[in-house]
């Protein structure tokens, strides 16, 4: 389980039949896999399957081209950034609920605050004409730049650029982006949701905000940008968070041995 199917900002109707089919699927399994422990706990909450049939393993994922990644001014001028500006970043698919809204009106704020500021948005997707509509409304269009669909290499390759990474997405399951800029050495600012939380450690790994607060956003990226030696503090301890506990061997390792597990247990 990446992420559950149900959440608060669906209509009751969708709500509640996504519900009616984890619940019997779940009975027709010897064993469910979270990804997170919040994502367990939410499910029984839920009254989805029962406590033993529940295993966490992290989601694993190639890392090293994040952990050996360096920032690159080729990459900045790629995507039109100056090679001495702040950059911020955001990384996900331009779709509702990953908090672009938001992103944009942290921007807003921070602006003013960081006047050299740049933003940065990574990914594809069917909000991007009104996004850069948006952006254009808040005069920011030459502070933004839409990446549009990249490959993975490429994000790894654009993540150690970044000075910051925002993460105001509304329903997540852990987020594969944030450990992913964790084994870049980036901290991150991130709303409070899901699982998010497992790999923000406020005041560690980065910072918490509660959903919602734009400048909360705002507060924890002008923070970040004003002391380096914050941001490389929290970067590592980031990268040491997810790696190698995020690693897609160690997942597979853990997985093995749960099927072993379970097939001794038949036998």
């Amino acid at each position: 389980i990446h992420g559950l199917p149900f959440h608060p900002y669906q209509n009751w109707a969708k709500r509640r039949l996504y519900l009616a089919c984890e619940r019997r699927a779940a009975g027709w399994c010897d064993r469910l896999i979270t990804v997170a422990a919040m994502l367990r706990d939410a499910a029984l909450a839920a009254g989805v399957g029962r406590p033993e049939q529940y295993s966490v393993v992290h989601s694993g994922m190639p890392l090293d081209d994040f952990v050996n990644a360096r920032p690159d001014q080729a990459v900045r001028a790629r995507w039109g950034v100056p090679s001495d500006a702040p950059l911020v970043g955001c990384v996900a698919r331009l779709f509702p609920l990953k908090g672009h809204d938001e992103f944009i009106g942290m921007a807003k704020f921070l602006i003013h605050r960081a006047s050299d500021c740049h933003f940065i948005v990574i990914g594809g997707g069917i909000l991007r004409k009104e996004l850069e509509r948006k952006v254009s409304a808040a005069g920011l269009a030459m502070r933004f730049h839409f990446t549009g669909l990249v490959t993975r290499q490429e994000v790894a390759a654009a993540m150690p650029n970044l000075d910051v990474l925002v993460h105001a997405s509304w329903w997540e399951g852990l987020p594969r982006v944030v450990v992913q800029a964790l084994a870049a050495g980036v901290p991150v600012v991130a709303f409070d949701v899901d699982a998010t939380g497992e790999v923000v450690l406020d005041g560690e790994t980065g910072f918490l905000i509660r959903p919602g607060d734009i400048m909360g956003l705002a507060r924890g990226a002008e923070r970040l940008l004003r002391d380096q030696g914050l941001r490389r503090r929290m970067g590592e301890a980031g990268r040491a968070l997810v790696d190698p506990e995020f690693r897609e061997e160690i997942m597979v390792e853990r997985i093995h041995a749960l099927y072993e597990d379970l097939i001794g247990g038949e036998g």
